[in-house]
């Protein structure tokens, strides 16, 4: 996700991380040191919940949902995400058509 955040950000594109657990502090620190080994610097909201995760049908971790403009989920992949793979190419191709 950094990487296609840095590839479309003068589009517009701004990433946010929604993690559907982590109510107590132990696991808000887990989470925080998983973005800090991976270089997120993204915001990172906690879904206690999981409200917005079932709303964007996020049922597995991890998950990625790419809204348009007006807040509509135009793409949503589950399972992790590497750069160049099937999903990322997608999503990259859909951020150059918006």
């Amino acid at each position: 996700m950094h990487a296609l955040e840095k590839r479309h950000e003068t589009r517009g594109l701004r990433v946010v991380s929604v993690t559907k657990h982590g109510k107590d502090q132990r696991a808000r620190e887990r989470i925080e040191a998983v973005a800090r080994e991976h270089g997120m610097t993204s915001p990172s909201y906690l879904d206690h919940d999981k409200t917005w995760s079932e709303a964007a049908g996020m049922m597995m971790n991890p998950g990625f949902v790419l809204l348009d403009r007006e807040g509509r989920v135009a793409y949503r992949s589950t399972g992790q995400l590497d750069e160049g793979d099937e999903a990322w190419r997608a999503m990259d191709a859909l951020l150059e058509k918006m």
